[in-house]
C-alpha cells in the first residue's frame, strides 16, 4: 500500500536546503526524498572533499557547490542547514547555523552526550522562530502512531524486546572511532532506545548493560550491545525491556520490536524503515491480526514534517527535548557497561 506524502503548497516559496556533508545518509535522507516531496530546493552543498561535493551535486541536481561548511551556513540563499557530519561536530555546526538565522535538520544522534544535547536545547530556546529538528525519521512514519495505538489496546506493558543489527562497517568509517561519536549504540542502537521510550511513554531506568569492542576500532568503540531496562508504570507494575544492537564481524541486518502486554502482544518486523517491508501483527485474546503499513519512505514523511514545522509551526515529535531523553538513556547505557559516555 503506497501513499504519496502531500506536497507543500505551490503558493509558498520552496525551502532552500544547504547540505552540510556529502555523506551517504544525505542521499537517502534528503536528496532522494526532495525529488518526491514538493516545496524543497537543494540549493547548495559543502563537503570536506570538494570532489565528493561536486559529484553529489551533479547526481542530485544541487544548484551550487561551496568551498566549506561555514560558507554554506553564511550563504544568504540558504534557509535550512542539514547537518550530516559525525556526531562529534553536531553541536558546533548546529550552533553556527542557528546563530546565522537558519533552520536546522540535524542527523541523529543529536550530539555526543546529554550535556551537549542540553546545550542544543538551551540554544534552540533562544531562537524560537527557527526550527531545530533531529533526524529520527521513523517517528514521522504512520507506523509510530500504529505502535502507540496497538500498545494502548493491550493494557499494561510487561516486556519489550527491541533489536537493530547491521553488517560490519567498512574499515576507516567514523563508526570505529569513539572520539567522533562512533560505536553501535550511537549509530543504530539509538533506535531501539527510542522504540522502548516510545512504547513506555517515558525514560526507562537502565539496570545493566554489556558492550564489546572490536580490534578494528579503538577500545571504546562498541560493536556489540545488550542492555536491560525497566520502568514503573502508573498502575504500579514494572515493565522490563531489553535492547540489542550489533555491527560485529558476523552480524547481519535485522530490526524488530516485540511488546508483551497484559492482554496480548505486538510484533513489528521493521519499525525503522517500513518502506523496505514491514510485518505488523497484534495478538489479543488468542487472535492475531496483521495490519497493512504504508510503504511510503519514512524519510519522505520526515521531510514533509520538517516543512510543516517551518511553514506552519506544526508540532513534531523529534525536537531536541525528545532527543535529550534519548541521549540520557544512551549515556546511562554507556555508564552501566563501563565504557563511559561519549
Amino acid at each position: 500500500m503506497v501513499h504519496r506524502v502531500n506536497s507543500i503548497s505551490n503558493e509558498r516559496p520552496a525551502l532552500r536546503f544547504g547540505l552540510l556533508s556529502a555523506a551517504r545518509v544525505t542521499s537517502y535522507a534528503i536528496a532522494e526524498p526532495a525529488q518526491r516531496v514538493g516545496g524543497v530546493e537543494l540549493a547548495a552543498i559543502a563537503a570536506r572533499d570538494p570532489s565528493r561535493g561536486l559529484a553529489f551535486a551533479e547526481r542530485y541536481g544541487v544548484a551550487r557547490v561551496l568551498d566549506d561548511y561555514q560558507a554554506l551556513i553564511d550563504d544568504p540563499d540558504v534557509d535550512v542547514i542539514y547537518v550530516a557530519t559525525p556526531p562529534v561536530s553536531h553541536l558546533h555546526w548546529t550552533t553556527a547555523a542557528l546563530v546565522a538565522g537558519k533552520h536546522v535538520l540535524c542527523e541523529k544522534p543529536s550530539a555526543m552526550n546529554e550535556h551537549e544535547t542540553r546545550q542544543m536545547a538551551e540554544l534552540a530556546g533562544r531562537y524560537p522562530s527557527q526550527t531545530l529538528f533531529i533526524g529520527y525519521h521513523w517517528r514521522h512514519h504512520p507506523v509510530a502512531s500504529m505502535i502507540s495505538e496497538a500498545v494502548g489496546s493491550l493494557g499494561s506493558v510487561q516486556h519489550i524486546e527491541a533489536v537493530f543489527t547491521i553488517p560490519e562497517q567498512e574499515k576507516g568509517d567514523f563508526r570505529w572511532d569513539s572520539t567522533l561519536g562512533g560505536g553501535v549504540l550511537m549509530d543504530v542502537g539509538c533506535y531501539p532506545v527510542q522504540w522502548v521510550c516510545h512504547v513506555l511513554g517515558a525514560r526507562p531506568t537502565v539496570v545493566s548493560a554489556h558492550m564489546e569492542a572490536s580490534p578494528r576500532g579503538d577500545a571504546r568503540a562498541d560493536v556489540k550491545l545488550t542492555a536491560s531496562m525497566e520502568r514503573v508504570l502508573p498502575d504500579g507494575s514494572i515493565a522490563t525491556a531489553t535492547i540489542r544492537s550489533d555491527m560485529s564481524e558476523h552480524s547481519t541486518f535485522s530490526t524488530g520490536l516485540t511488546v508483551v502486554a497484559e492482554r496480548g502482544t505486538l510484533w513489528v518486523s521493521n519499525p525503522l524503515s517500513p518502506q523496505s517491508g514491514c510485518e505488523f501483527q497484534v495478538t489479543a485474546n488468542g487472535v492475531t491480526r496483521s495490519l497493512d503499513v504504508p510503504l511510503t519512505a519514512s524519510f519522505d514523511y520526515q521531510l514533509q514534517s520538517f516543512c510543516g514545522a517551518v511553514h506552519d509551526g506544526a508540532r513534531f515529535p523529534t525536537d531536541v527535548a525528545d532527543s535529550l531523553q534519548t541521549m540520557q538513556v544512551i549515556d546511562d547505557v554507556y555508564a552501566a557497561s563501563g565504557f563511559g559516555h561519549r
